[in-house]
């Protein structure tokens, strides 16, 4: 379905609330969407960066990190995927707010896996 293909009353029969109190928590649903990718966003990354970042050997570091990717695709049953990379093949390219999200994300994994290859180099 989709960012495009969501409307507003498509939300509110989801959540349970009237268009109104969708309308006056979040102004529009361009805003509602920001702020559940900011949330979603919050999230997996984090967890991302603790994985390589902890403490130990760098190498099963990143092992570890790649096999739970993995099992996280693997084990999405119901194939709803990444919220991240869904939105990022939909919006990223016509809407400026979400492709700044992506790419902050993206520079923040990036940065997360280079600090895990230079420990990596170290050991």
């Amino acid at each position: 379905m989709g960012y495009n293909g969501t409307s507003i009353d498509d939300l509110s029969a989801v959540t349970g609330l009237g268009r109104g109190i969708l309308y006056g928590a979040f102004g529009d649903k361009h805003a509602l969407f920001l702020r559940a990718l900011d949330s979603y966003n919050s999230d997996a990354p984090e967890v991302w960066r603790s994985a390589l970042g902890g403490l130990g050997p760098a190498l099963p570091m990143l092992e570890r990190h790649v096999r739970d990717v993995a099992e996280g695709i693997i084990g999405d049953v119901e194939r709803r995927g990444c919220m991240m990379a869904k939105i990022a093949a939909e919006l990223s390219a016509v809407d400026e707010d979400v492709a700044e999200r992506i790419a902050a994300v993206f520079r923040g994994l990036h940065v997360a896996v280079l600090r895990g290859l230079e420990a990596l180099g170290k050991a």
